[in-house]
């Protein structure tokens, strides 16, 4: 399922899973692979939200205000909730829409907000976060610019 995405996509999906875990929640949702997304600054979907003026330490914050830690025992094998692999789905349609042959985590993170109705979606829609806005940033990070203040 994963043969087109990135490594770094790749690490993404595994560390959702791993912050589900930290949550103590027994599946993985969008918010955590949005918390994934912000784990490495450095990826294209962290450069994009900083493109976008987005702390990684404002989303990591109104994300675990948004979705309470859990009491559940989690079991060895997450499920993704619906949402999440919406956003999955959706990141693979931006990688298409962008003609490119792998999936990335800037595909992720626009999938995420194109989903849109998710805990995760819904931080980054209150941080003024919207589709047309982060669709113009990744042009701009992908070509090597600086968006305009």
């Amino acid at each position: 399922m994963f043969e087109r995405y990135t490594e770094n996509a790749r690490r993404v999906v595994i560390l959702a899973s791993d912050k589900a875990r930290m949550l103590r929640h027994d599946y993985i949702g969008a918010e955590h692979l949005l918390l994934a997304l912000i784990h490495d600054e450095q990826s294209t979907a962290g450069r994009l939200l900083s493109a976008l003026g987005i702390s990684h330490a404002t989303v990591r914050r109104d994300v675990e205000q948004a979705v309470p830690a859990g009491v559940a025992e989690t079991p060895d094998h997450l499920p993704f909730h619906p949402a999440a692999k919406q956003v999955l789905e959706l990141g693979l349609l931006e990688a298409v829409r962008l003609n490119s042959p792998r999936i990335g985590t800037g595909h992720l993170l626009l999938g995420l907000i194109r989903e849109g109705e998710s805990p995760g979606a819904q931080v980054l829609s209150a941080l003024g976060v919207d589709l047309e806005g982060a669709r113009r940033a990744e042009r701009l990070v992908r070509e090597g610019g600086q968006p305009q203040a």
